[in-house]
């Protein structure tokens, strides 16, 4: 069975909940879905760990049915720098696999530039965190910004904020054919 990757970095600090990456994924799991977590280095001094299967440069896309970009105040701005991981990305889109993205991961499809012409969301808390927001990097690169709990683009599924997670994860599920 073909898995479905993760794209996180190893540690995990206070920019990047556990419930942006376990919610999804146990729920995946229990749909008999085999979820992959990725990494390609290693950011901040660690306050938890995460178990990964393999690093993105190690990765092939073809050994995937999608990619998980869970979110996080640093973390999708850091995986968003590196060459390899946008790579990932956009090879990902470019065979139509689902990808998902939650919260500021939508920041890592921006900066893959997938986003032109399409419709998205992610983080909008931009009253209290204004220098979080992503509608404005979003429409500089093509997309059309939604705030719904959901949006669903083709293979392109965001959604603004783990509390809307149970909606993310049925998404991704139909998306997947489950």
């Amino acid at each position: 069975m073909r898995r479905l990757s993760q794209t996180v970095s190893k540690r995990r600090n206070t920019s990047f909940p556990r419930l942006r990456c376990n919610g999804p994924v146990s729920k995946l799991r229990r749909c008999r879905r085999r979820a992959n977590r990725s990494r390609f280095t290693v950011f901040f001094s660690p306050t938890g760990t995460l178990d990964i299967d393999k690093v993105v440069a190690d990765a092939n896309v073809d050994d995937y049915v999608g990619v998980l970009i869970p979110g996080g105040a640093k973390s999708p701005a850091l995986l968003s720098e590196s060459p390899a991981v946008r790579e990932f990305v956009r090879d990902a889109n470019a065979r139509g696999m689902v990808i998902a993205a939650m919260c500021r991961g939508s920041l890592l499809l921006v900066k893959s530039d997938v986003v032109r012409g399409r419709r998205i969301t992610g983080f909008n808390l931009v009253d209290q965190y204004p220098d979080l927001a992503l509608q404005p990097e979003a429409e500089a690169a093509g997309a059309t910004w939604v705030n719904e709990p959901v949006v669903v683009e083709g293979n392109l599924i965001t959604s603004p904020h783990p509390d809307d997670a149970t909606a993310f994860t049925k998404a991704i599920l139909s998306s997947l054919g489950d």
